[in-house]
């Protein structure tokens, strides 16, 4: 994290997304490895879903859809890098990196809700 904190959180979404897709691809060492270990189930197949699916990009994909993510906080940032496969077979790797917004917990599902719609893609029914 270097003698002031200078290289925390120096991945960039640009990074993360990059390092997702090159996985899903099998272009790194121990890809299937790795993805096993990001795979995650979706809130709309299981109610028991983690809570990096369940308070991220996975919150907002409807049910069938796959998910490989990898989200975190500090006391300053919010962040997710996820790799998506919605039911129609369209692949995405989206990276939702924040600043100064880590209290905000429904930021990253809303962008990632108005990224998919933007698309044309299917999202999950918004719970009343």
């Amino acid at each position: 994290y270097g003698p002031n904190f200078e290289l925390r959180n120096a991945m960039s979404a640009d990074h993360a997304v990059r390092l997702l897709a090159q996985l899903s691809k099998g272009e790194l060492p121990r890809a299937e490895w790795s993805l096993g270990f990001l795979a995650r189930t979706i809130p709309a197949d299981d109610p028991k879903a983690t809570a990096q699916a369940r308070n991220y990009v996975g919150s907002v994909l409807p049910s069938g859809s796959k998910l490989w993510s990898k989200a975190g906080w500090t006391s300053t940032v919010r962040h997710d890098a996820a790799m998506i496969e919605l039911p129609n077979g369209h692949k995405y790797a989206i990276g939702i990196f924040t600043q100064n917004a880590s209290n905000v917990e429904g930021l990253i599902p809303s962008m990632a809700r108005d990224l998919l719609q933007e698309l044309g893609e299917p999202v999950r029914k918004e719970e009343m």
